[in-house]
């Protein structure tokens, strides 16, 4: 297959070297020349224009969600019909439908989201293994044909990771709030409020929790922004529960606490 990657981050660096291992025809562009003379001295990448996604039978955008659109805008009339364009956005719904209607006649789109990544930026911090057991979502409805869902699918599997998991765009953005941004305001806050003092103490336990606060601002300030109504529902759920946590805690009954922690761990290794 040969396959067209705009945006070679570290996420589209990661995709590029995948891709390229698996025996696919790869071109790769970035307004970023580093990035794109990075991987081309490797050999991962055939440098390439925008123009040269008229040769791809899929077009892979791996760049923030902000820029998709305008993206598509102004070169679709590159895309040729029969073509597949997807993108790796960690969330759907402030573009998604524009994405659609912006499509010249006879390209399909399929978006999907890797949960994957690191906290290193950059195309020099790409890694291969990086979707390997890694959950991926597929976003349906979709006005792309069957086959060409299929198609993407049946990819992203070869790549390593799970059988995809189809979710429509609105589900897709809650979920991920619960399990991908809810989990960095927890390892921002923690961060926050700790001390040089704090940080002599520590072990394991507040280093994994922690990790992901090493975050990319200019990435995740618009994830964050652009989905704010739900984020905020969701803190509120979790402040919530950590009053219901306190409650038990100051109660002073030890058989509740420990009824508690023994259903939490139960439900944890159920999940």
């Amino acid at each position: 297959m040969t396959i067209f990657i705009a945006g070679l981050g570290v996420m589209g660096a990661s995709y590029a070297e995948k891709l390229h291992a698996l025996g696919h025809s790869v071109y790769g562009y970035d307004t970023d020349e580093d990035a794109v003379r990075t991987l081309s001295k490797h050999g991962i990448i055939k440098e390439t224009k925008p123009r040269d996604m008229a040769s791809a039978d899929l077009i892979v955008l791996a760049m923030p969600h902000r820029m998709i659109v305008p993206f598509i805008d102004e070169f679709k009339h590159h895309m040729r019909p029969g073509s597949v364009v997807t993108d790796i956005a960690g969330i759907k719904t402030p573009f998604l439908q524009s994405a659609y209607k912006a499509l010249p006649e006879g390209v399909d789109y399929v978006s999907h989201h890797p949960m994957a990544g690191k906290e290193k930026a950059g195309a020099t911090h790409r890694d291969k293994t990086l979707f390997e057991g890694k959950n991926v979502i597929l976003i349906t409805p979709s006005p792309a044909c069957a086959s060409n869902i299929k198609k993407l699918y049946d990819l992203l599997v070869t790549m390593g990771f799970k059988a995809p998991v189809y979710l429509d765009e609105t589900s897709h953005d809650r979920a991920i709030t619960y399990t991908s941004q809810i989990p960095h305001v927890l390892a921002l806050s923690l961060i926050e409020g700790a001390s040089e003092t704090t940080m002599a103490h520590s072990g394991n336990s507040f280093k994994d929790l922690t990790r992901i606060a090493r975050i990319h601002e200019t990435l995740w300030t618009p994830l964050f922004k652009d989905n704010d109504k739900t984020l905020s529902e969701s803190i509120d759920g979790l402040i919530e529960r950590l009053e219901n946590f306190k409650q038990t805690l100051n109660h002073g009954d030890e058989s509740a606490m420990r009824a508690y922690l023994r259903q939490i761990k139960i439900k944890h290794e159920t999940l």
